[in-house]
């Protein structure tokens, strides 16, 4: 019986020491997935969109391809879509960068940063983005200024919109 377990033993160790790094399956970082069904409706919409807007889901794919489904205070629904890229490299602390390229119902590009407490149930995003293309006059926030630093800080917290997982 000794002799199998150590049998054993000893093929997963081998096993485990010639894979090579790529191969080693690690866990996906969950500051990083945003991944799935984000919901936001009422307070925790940005102050600046919330005479507006009643409530906005999103939804990210893993195929790095997004739609956001926006509902006006009129009960209107307009949906746009696009792919989304996050750059793990330009975080500042846990706050990633992120870039939603919109194709439809037109094309423009949205900047902005991101925040995911998973120590909540359900989890939290905050997210703060900004429309670059076409420009409408407003800077992005940037990780290492941190939440609230759209256009160099000047709309303070009112860009912020909290979001929960929904799946």
């Amino acid at each position: 019986m000794n002799k199998i377990i150590f049998l054993a033993a000893s093929l997963m160790i081998t096993l485990f020491i010639s894979c090579e790094p790529d191969e080693i399956i690690n866990e996906p970082d969950p500051k990083l997935n945003v991944v799935g069904l984000w919901s936001a409706g009422s307070v925790d919409i940005a102050p600046v969109l919330a005479d507006s807007i009643s409530s906005v889901v999103i939804r990210f794919r893993t195929d790095s391809t997004f739609t956001i489904t926006q509902t006006n205070t009129d009960n209107l629904i307009v949906s746009y879509s696009g792919t989304y890229s996050i750059d793990k490299e330009g975080k500042s602390s846990d706050i990633y960068p992120i870039t939603l390229n919109k194709t439809s119902p037109a094309t423009g590009q949205y900047i902005g940063i991101f925040e995911i407490n998973e120590i909540i149930e359900p989890e939290e995003m905050t997210l703060e983005i900004v429309q670059t293309i076409p420009y409408i006059g407003l800077t992005q926030p940037y990780p290492e200024f941190g939440f609230g630093s759209t256009n160099n800080g000047d709309l303070g917290t009112t860009n912020i919109s909290r979001f929960q997982r929904i799946e």
